[in-house]
């Protein structure tokens, strides 16, 4: 789990910012069928549980914006 630092609404997903092996992370996640309690979490900078799928992850390098994956 990780302590959200920053959480933008962007229409219909949150991007939802976090630190993470002292890296900076953006989760994007759908604003429907999101759980009550973790919304409240994410607006409030609390803590969140999260999994990432490889399916779905896009990773890019900081310096260049590049994909990596």
């Amino acid at each position: 789990s990780s302590k959200v630092t920053i959480s933008e609404m962007m229409g219909s997903e949150i991007h939802v910012h976090i630190r993470l092996n002292d890296k900076d992370v953006i989760i994007r996640t759908p604003i429907l069928g999101l759980d009550r309690d973790i919304a409240l979490a994410i607006e409030k900078g609390g803590a969140i549980t999260f999994t990432f799928t490889p399916e779905v992850m896009h990773i890019f390098d900081k310096e260049t914006g590049k994909s990596i994956i």
